[in-house]
């Protein structure tokens, strides 16, 4: 069996990767369907609806500390969305039910990072749209906080506060993140072993800045209350090639 690898910057990036040390932290607001839906258009992709009329999207900060692309901070702007080889629409019951069963997927609608090597490495093997911020990262207490900024601009501004601690997951999480760039959606499963999860209703406080990143989420309706959030002190994951919708 042939092994793939990736040239990156004179660098040899073999498939899958693997992020063996992460933390993480995410926040989930509830946000019309509609303006979800007209933000990822292009995409090709439908927003998964889990109430009439009513999407989810996603602001989740990662600091890779162990992995094969290097240590790192990044900070996803992320939208559910159903699969493209799903059956036809499904109600909001259905899509929920998808969710729980792990037959959803998740959109990277905008990707911040903080190192020029995982930018170029995102971008040319998996599509990721990610582009070179500054991060303050805080993750050494209970809450998590990171406040991002480009070109000179607040991004946003976002603090986790610490949550009940949940049951570890018995086996690893998939997840069938999508991303688009220069015109082209693909897809990517990721494998992931979460440990030490926290989570609460509620549980986020957000600022958002004038940058365009920061406009459009404000467009969504953010800031405004978290349906929950989540930390994840301890975060494995493993990713392959991506493949186009």
């Amino acid at each position: 069996m042939t092994t793939r690898t990736h040239t990156v910057l004179d660098r040899t990036v073999t498939m899958p990767v693997r992020v063996r040390t992460a933390t993480a932290a995410t926040a989930m607001f509830s946000v019309r369907a509609d303006r979800a839906q007209s933000m990822v258009d292009h995409s090709g992709l439908e927003v998964l609806e889990l109430r009439p009329g009513r999407s989810v999207v996603g602001l989740v900060l990662v600091r890779y500390v162990d992995g094969d692309l290097g240590p790192y901070d990044e900070f996803g702007v992320c939208v559910l969305v159903r699969r493209h080889d799903s059956p036809a629409r499904r109600t909001a019951v259905g899509n929920l039910r998808s969710l729980v069963r792990g037959d959803a997927g998740v959109l990277i609608h905008r990707l911040p990072v903080s190192g020029e090597f995982t930018m170029t490495a995102g971008r040319g093997i998996w599509g990721f749209p990610k582009t070179l911020a500054e991060f303050d990262t805080d993750l050494e207490g209970p809450g998590k906080r990171v406040v991002v900024r480009q070109d000179g601009q607040l991004v946003a501004d976002l603090r986790v506060r610490p949550g009940l601690r949940l049951p570890a997951p018995g086996s690893s999480m998939a997840l069938t993140a999508y991303s688009h760039l220069d015109g082209v959606t693909r897809h990517t499963s990721w494998e992931m072993d979460p440990q030490g999860i926290r989570s609460r209703p509620g549980g986020a406080d957000l600022r958002l800045g004038d940058h365009p990143i920061g406009r459009e989420l404000a467009g969504l309706g953010l800031p405004r209350r978290a349906l929950f959030s989540t930390s994840i002190p301890n975060l494995a994951m493993s990713f392959g090639d991506a493949e186009v919708v």
